[in-house]
């Protein structure tokens, strides 16, 4: 068998933050009766949703039902049929196009950055590509012989520098390789803005979304939480909405019985913050009462105090206290870790 040498390793980590200039209004979105068709075919009718700042929000579907159109719509890049889109105070959007639309194709990344946002020097340009692992004379490539990997990561290049406070996404973590994957997950969850996006990749959705709106049956259905939720509350929410009559139910008029559903998400949500909230307490109070003890131990075992009866007891009664507070807390850290 012939040696050969190992393969000069490429960097593959890209560095990404994403940080808005400014801070939205608490209202970001709010959608009325939107509703598109394409000829014969209806995507979507009368379907309304409410973004609050902050929110991390999944659009999910089956290919086809019109989840890119509702980007696209927001973006005044389609027009819609019938509805009404009102953004809040001081929205600011940051767009990523699945299709790269974004990118202008007979310009060189070098060009396509510096034409963007003309403020910035050629070496703040060349570090920012540099981040996105385009290097050397790679600045110099045109946009059009880029692979499709290559042009999503130039397009969150784009994305970050655009300092955007309501990031739009459009299958954001197609062409991207794992790493990166994991890179825009984590950059998205520390992101203090607000994001909207379409993705069918179930992993990145249960990380980054705090809400999913599934576009089905030309309806829209919520749900309050990630994938995993999705999936255990899915066919008892069909089951509500398909009743109806009605051919597409909006999230603010959705009937009475989801109305409650999503009540008992909230509900449930908030026990749930509550039970984390009294489980961190309770470990706090135990890791205290634990090192109290360890110190008393400490005390007992001196030489000073190993001959002082009077001292003893007062250190072996404080003992029993703790022991005492510890047991129920032990008992209480199950209770709420189950």
């Amino acid at each position: 068998m012939e040696v050969l040498d190992k393969p000069t390793q490429v960097r593959t980590d890209i560095q990404m933050h994403l940080t808005p200039h400014c801070q939205s209004g608490k209202d970001v979105l709010h959608i009325e009766g939107l509703s598109k068709a394409f000829g014969k075919q209806t995507l979507f009718s009368d379907i309304s949703m409410d973004i609050k700042r902050g929110e991390h929000v999944a659009i999910i579907g089956d290919n086809g039902t019109g989840k890119t159109t509702i980007l696209k719509i927001i973006n005044n890049l389609v027009e819609a049929d019938n509805g009404k889109i009102t953004l809040g105070a001081n929205v600011s959007i940051g767009y990523y196009d699945q299709e790269h639309h974004v990118l202008h194709m007979d310009k060189t990344l070098f060009e396509e950055i510096s034409d963007a946002y003309p403020y910035l020097n050629n070496t703040e340009i060349r570090n920012t590509l540099a981040a996105f692992l385009f290097t050397g004379e790679d600045v110099y490539k045109r946009v059009k012989d880029l692979s499709g990997g290559e042009r999503g990561r130039l397009s969150l290049a784009k994305l970050m520098l655009s300092e955007s406070n309501f990031l739009i996404l459009d299958e954001p973590t197609n062409h991207l390789d794992i790493m990166s994957k994991e890179i825009l997950e984590d950059a998205l969850n520390a992101y203090e803005g607000t994001v909207l996006y379409v993705s069918h990749d179930r992993y990145f959705i249960n990380r980054t979304a705090s809400r999913i709106l599934d576009l089905t049956g030309q309806k829209l259905i919520e749900y309050l939480g990630n994938y995993d939720y999705y999936l255990e509350k899915k066919e008892a929410l069909e089951q509500v909405y398909f009743t109806t009559p009605a051919t597409t139910i909006s999230v603010k008029n959705a009937p009475s019985e989801t109305k409650l559903d999503w009540q008992t998400q909230k509900e449930l949500q908030a026990k749930q913050r509550k039970k984390e909230n009294d489980l961190k307490k309770c470990e706090e109070a135990i890791a205290k009462l634990e090192a109290k003890q360890s110190d008393i131990e400490a005390q007992m075992s001196l030489p000073e105090i190993a001959t002082d009866v009077a001292k003893l007891q007062e250190l072996s009664k404080l003992q029993d206290d703790i022991n005492a507070q510890l047991a129920a807390l032990y008992e209480q850290w199950e209770t709420l870790a189950e």
